[in-house]
């Protein structure tokens, strides 16, 4: 029975990626019933089920996935024993798979903070910076688009290390060339105020009115800078 339904995949080349969109669409769903205050436990239930198996064929981003599931408690009707140690497992080995986010959730987890996608469960974690930090420089260097954000912030408020607005700027920088919104927006606060840098109002302005335009993640933030520094 699985060779056959295996070979009918196939011959429709119907690939992992593509279960494994169609499960993230399930989450996207399941997270838009939640905010409306609807039940969402069987879309969650077949996300699990199917994110599970993807993860255990070998799939990077569905063990990214699986992980936040398991941190978040978004999983109905599961015990387990140490969901955030279970999590960190599997975001090492999407990591050593070639997905650096794993490294960057891995050290939001040391820092003691929520996960995209998660939640704020650290389990029996210990608060540690330092080690925060060298995962946030592994995600980095395996190409996650929001580790530099992580990194800046680090060196911006003296975690893990001495603060330096410099490096900070220098890292909300490399992060936003990655098309990260945050970071940008972050290069953005400190070109304003002449953090690390100095200060160029006109350029952060700029940067300001194309958040808005390209309605980033962090559009509303930067609308309401711009109204704010206008008035």
């Amino acid at each position: 029975m699985n060779n056959i339904n295996w070979k009918i995949l196939e011959e429709h080349k119907v690939t992992l990626r593509d279960l494994y969109e169609g499960a993230f669409q399930i989450k996207m769903k399941a997270e838009q019933l939640g905010r409306e205050g609807k039940d969402n436990a069987s879309l969650y239930e077949s996300e699990y089920r199917i994110i599970s198996a993807l993860a255990e064929m070998g799939d990077s981003l569905s063990m990214l996935l699986l992980g936040e599931m398991l941190q978040g408690g978004k999983v109905p009707g599961l015990s387990m024993e140490e969901p955030v140690r279970k999590a960190m497992e599997l975001w090492q080995e999407a990591a050593e798979n070639g997905e650096g986010r794993g490294y960057t959730n891995i050290g939001l987890i040391y820092l003691h903070r929520s996960i995209p996608g998660g939640s704020e469960d650290f389990g029996d974690v210990q608060y540690d910076p330092a080690k925060a930090l060298a995962c946030f420089h592994k995600g980095y260097d395996n190409g996650d688009s929001k580790a530099g954000r992580h990194i800046g912030l680090c060196y911006r408020d003296g975690i893990g290390s001495e603060p330096d607005n410099e490096k900070a700027y220098e890292w909300f920088c490399k992060a936003a060339e990655r098309n990260d919104s945050t970071a940008l927006y972050l290069k953005a606060e400190c070109l304003f105020n002449g953090t690390g840098v100095d200060a160029d109002r006109e350029q952060c302005l700029k940067i300001m009115n194309k958040l808005v335009s390209d309605h980033a993640h962090d559009a509303d933030k930067a609308q309401e800078f711009m109204a704010k520094y206008y008035r």
